[in-house]
């Protein structure tokens, strides 16, 4: 998607998805057991999911409003 990265896997077991920090905090409170915050310096980065306890729809949904997040970005670039 024009060299703009949405979501990384570094392992099986584990996903950073970048949707806006108002959302990752949202979700690390709700479960913070499946969810946790990722930092890039000072700054929210994204959101780590544990995809072994993650619901699949959940992590869908993620995906795609990081997907959305990310071309929006790229169109205004």
């Amino acid at each position: 998607m024009g060299g703009r990265i949405f979501a990384t896997a570094p392992d099986s077991t584990c996903m950073r998805v970048m949707v806006d920090e108002v959302r990752v905090l949202e979700l690390v409170a709700r479960e913070p057991g499946v969810y946790r915050t990722v930092h890039w310096g000072r700054r929210v980065a994204a959101v780590a999911v544990d995809l072994v306890r993650a619901e699949r729809d959940d992590v869908r949904e993620l995906l795609e409003e990081a997907w959305r997040r990310r071309s929006s970005v790229a169109g205004h670039g």
